[in-house]
């Protein structure tokens, strides 16, 4: 794994305020833990050596410095929403089609001073700064990142006001990046999320509400005709849905997210969480109530992976008692769908993100098992190849636990379909503040 410094001082922008050998040392500390992850994982996937190595350095030498304080145990500072355990780091594979290497990808918040914590100022930092870095691929400062980043800026707050938001909301996460990392660095893609709580909480609106305002206000600044008619059809059709639904659901919009490239070529992503937890009612939601089309061969893939990975058959016993418990099941914890609005498209795409933690899952084991289970039924396995074995990659890339011992490295099993041919993906969390527990 590459270990060199950056030579950007831009990175240091958004670092914490603490003494040199403090930030040396959690630049470290990043770098062993992380930074190794992801080495392990874009070993795993195949990539090629020299890929590797410039992704490997991207992410420890520009986005490390950017990470701030390492996890303790007593630290009293409001965390990441991005992972259960406050973690602001996520990983992901994602497996397409028949395709027997993975792509790599990951979440990451930038940590930034008690002041501008909640402000886009240190998102726009890092925007700008990874559209002159060595690895640019798509990434461009375009006009929708400009809007949404002036959207979603906070007003000033007093200190006292500004932990009473944070408070209120229960995390820190108002803007969070992520990578795709292609294995033609040329395609590089890089996505910017903004959580529609916080202006929510400061306006009284639904977080639905914040995000589709956000939306609208894309189309009315767009000098594309036929990207505002095609974005608004597919706008119209989501708002019919959504409002469709009682205000709870309306009010549990995740992120608004854009890829930071040119409009034309960027998707505009809505996550809501999913008020079902039949396969059903999901599948009701997930379609726009059948608005997007799915074959009946993806259908059956989804609904039996939707049971493998939580170790069920979904029979009617087991559905009756998982609808009668999630009056006790927090919000935070259930599946979530999201929807994506694109130029040239005529309906909204959509893709359900499975929750697979307590209590719908007993263990990381149970999910494990589960998906290579469903590899092998729907033949997506590569018998000659090594890189499937997935239990024993978690065990080796985040061995601090056994994964029968508990629920929590793995985030959601996400899946769609993209080109006509399913796509599956992993979402991963290190626990690197659950180690500390």
């Amino acid at each position: 794994m590459a270990n060199s410094h950056s030579s950007n001082g831009d990175s240091k922008v958004l670092h914490t305020g603490s003494s040199p050998d403090q930030q040396d040392a959690d630049l470290e500390y990043w770098r062993l833990t992380t930074g190794q992850h992801l080495s392990r994982m874009l070993e795993f996937a195949n990539y090629p050596p020299n890929v590797s190595e410039q992704y490997t350095n991207l992410y420890t030498a520009t986005l490390c410095p950017l990470m701030g304080p390492q996890p303790h145990a007593a630290s009293t500072k409001v965390r990441s929403c991005l992972t259960t355990d406050g973690t602001p780091v996520e990983y992901s594979f994602s497996f397409e089609g028949e395709t027997k290497a993975p792509t790599v990808r990951f979440c990451v918040e930038p940590d930034g001073t008690s002041r501008d914590l909640l402000s886009t100022r240190r998102a726009r930092s890092m925007v700008e700064m990874l559209a002159r870095g060595p690895v640019r691929g798509t990434v461009e400062m375009s006009e929708w990142v400009h809007s949404l980043l002036d959207y979603f800026q906070l007003p000033e707050l007093p200190n006292a006001e500004r932990k009473k938001l944070l408070t209120k909301v229960g995390h820190r996460s108002q803007v969070t990046f992520g990578f795709d990392l292609d294995r033609n660095v040329d395609s590089f893609n890089a996505k910017i999320y903004f959580n529609p709580c916080f202006k929510a909480a400061i306006t009284g609106e639904t977080r639905w509400q914040v995000a589709d305002g956000a939306i609208s206000r894309l189309l009315d600044e767009s000098q594309d005709a036929d990207l505002q008619a095609s974005i608004s059809k597919q706008l119209s059709l989501l708002r019919s849905h959504l409002l469709a639904y009682p205000h709870e659901v309306q009010d549990s919009a995740r992120y608004l997210s854009v890829d930071v490239a040119k409009p034309q070529a960027s998707r505009i992503k809505v996550y809501v969480r999913c008020p079902e937890q039949t396969f059903d009612g999901v599948w009701q939601f997930l379609t726009m109530k059948d608005t997007i089309l799915y074959s009946e061969d993806h259908k059956a893939a989804i609904k039996d992976l939707y049971s493998l990975v939580r170790g069920e058959t979904l029979d009617s016993t087991t559905a009756n008692f998982m609808q009668s418990s999630l009056q006790n099941v927090p919000s935070k914890k259930i599946n979530i769908c999201y929807f994506v609005l694109k130029h040239g498209s005529s309906t909204p795409t959509s893709k359900l993100f499975i929750r697979v933690q307590q209590p719908f899952v007993d263990s990381d084991a149970t999910v494990a098992r589960g998906l290579e289970t469903w590899f092998q039924r729907w033949h997506w396995l590569d018998d000659d190849s090594h890189s499937w074995n997935y239990s024993q990659l978690l065990r080796t890339m985040i061995p601090h636990r056994e994964l029968e011992a508990d629920t929590g490295l793995h985030s959601w099993i996400a899946v769609s379909v993209k080109k006509g041919k399913l796509t599956v993906e992993t979402y991963l969390t290190p626990e690197l503040y659950k180690q500390q527990e």
